[in-house]
């Protein structure tokens, strides 16, 4: 048998996750404050110019940037004690 799905568009929430953090957050004043841009500078000869795009720099550095301040060991110890 067929299913049809109908219009299920209605039932998803789109999120702004700047919305869910509040406004005196440490992270925002870290924003505020560090530009991150030079990183691309430094790790630029570290890219090819073909192939797939990779993960940005920046993201990587800020995460983990975050889990040094945070204690975060590593993503995959953090997803285990979460569980």
């Amino acid at each position: 048998m067929m299913g049809i799905d109908g219009d299920k568009q209605h039932q998803f929430m789109f999120l702004n996750l700047d919305d869910l953090v509040p406004e005196n957050h440490f992270l925002r004043v870290v924003r505020n404050k560090i530009d991150f841009s030079f990183i691309y500078e430094k790790v630029q000869h570290l890219y090819s110019p073909v192939g797939r795009r990779s993960v940005d720099p920046v993201l990587l550095m800020k995460m983990i940037l975050i889990g040094y301040l945070y204690g975060i060991p590593s993503e995959r110890k953090w997803n285990k004690k979460s569980k």
